[in-house]
């Protein structure tokens, strides 16, 4: 990779040519931006309609570097847990960028894996930026509370002895 390649800024500029070669639409993606004095996460994570069978959609970069983290996969995969059918997982395209000291990409030889010094802290950050990016994108199905479909559900209950609690 070119010295230039790591530059986040680079890498945020290329992100508009990665989710189309995965995804039908780009409808299907939702913008993920948030930073605060800690770390700054930006990139795309699919709708709740653009699920796969295993992970593969799921890319992450820590300062510009592809990494493969189960804890951080398994945060994206619990913001979606809602929304999604179980034993699916969502698409995304995840850019974080933070000190360097906070990191330790010597962990293992390919430096795909990575070991964070506050994990808890970015695990905690991916799961709640990217929950609030599906909730934001108005893409969630609603229910219309004024269908006799569901009128009739809640006549079905009035008289039941939940009702009465």
């Amino acid at each position: 990779m070119r010295p230039e390649e790591r530059d986040p800024a680079y890498l945020w500029d290329m992100l508009d040519a990665v989710p189309a070669l995965a995804v039908k639409s780009l409808e299907d993606l939702i913008e993920v931006n948030d930073s605060d004095e800690y770390c700054s996460i930006r990139g795309y994570v699919g709708s709740v309609n653009l699920h796969r069978p295993n992970s593969k959609g799921m890319f992450l970069f820590v300062n510009g570097l592809y990494i493969r983290d189960r804890a951080l996969l398994q945060a994206l995969n619990l913001a979606y847990r809602e929304y999604i059918p179980p034993g699916r997982y969502p698409a995304a395209y995840i850019f974080i960028t933070l000190d360097p000291s906070e990191v330790d990409v010597n962990v293992h030889p390919t430096k795909i894996e990575v070991r964070f010094a506050q994990a808890n802290r970015i695990f905690g950050r991916i799961k709640g930026v990217c929950q609030s990016a599906v909730l934001a994108s108005g893409q969630l199905p609603r229910i219309n509370v004024n269908d006799r479909r569901i009128q009739g559900i809640v006549r079905f209950g009035e008289g039941s002895s939940q009702s009465r609690i």
